[in-house]
């Protein structure tokens, strides 16, 4: 799926076995240690704890320092900073997958990027739509996903979100309406529409909304 907005880039392309290359390359450069009390591990395993185990450090008991933990998690941006205590918070698996696919993009685009990884598809929709204000207008392709299709036309109204289907055959008829649409914030389709596999001209799309 893609999100596009006014911050976007035009995309380029590339062959699947050069983004493996690159990923696994920047997936080796990353070992996970021991750091601050927390129990890493020296590579990266798949990790199926829902919630994670404690050492002492510093002198300070193990209780301590989860409890240090969980307030750390009621600060913005704390889950950057500190352990993990649940996995569905966020987890090392998460840690290495995004770090892989973000130096990847880097390397690919050349500029500094990060990635966020999310358990499920919806959480991924929900996350982007939360960008969303009341009053901003948001256009969708009409063949997606039943439960974000759902979403999009049931809830994000009710949140003062306006949602407008749009084709994506004729980009003139989309670029003139979003040349004329102040609060137009948002294009949502999937990359290959389901069920009907159609592509999108992505790479276009994002062109022409950066214009």
């Amino acid at each position: 799926m893609s999100f596009t907005s006014a911050q976007s880039v035009p995309l380029v392309q590339y062959g699947l076995g050069q983004v493996i290359e690159v990923c696994l390359q920047t997936a080796n450069n990353r070992v996970f240690g021991r750091e601050q009390g927390h129990i890493y591990y020296n590579s990266s395993p798949l990790v199926r704890e829902s919630a994670f185990e404690f050492n002492e450090h510093d002198g300070r008991e193990a209780t301590d320092v989860g409890a240090d933990a969980f307030l750390a998690y009621s600060r913005p941006l704390a889950e950057l900073a500190t352990h993990y205590i649940y996995q569905r918070l966020n987890g090392p698996n998460d840690t290495v997958l995004s770090l892989a696919l973000g130096g990847t993009l880097s390397t690919l685009s050349q500029r500094e990027i990060g990635a966020l990884v999310l358990n499920t598809g919806m959480s991924a929709f929900t996350a982007v739509f939360d960008l969303l204000r009341p009053g901003d207008i948001l256009y969708y392709h009409p063949v997606l996903y039943g439960c974000t299709k759902n979403k999009i036309g049931t809830h994000l109204p009710k949140m003062g979100i306006v949602t407008v289907p749009v084709r994506l055959e004729d980009l003139g008829v989309l670029r003139d309406r979003l040349l004329e649409t102040i609060m137009a914030r948002m294009i949502v389709f999937e990359t290959e529409l389901n069920p009907t596999l159609e592509i999108p001209p992505t790479d276009e799309i994002a062109a022409m909304v950066d214009e």
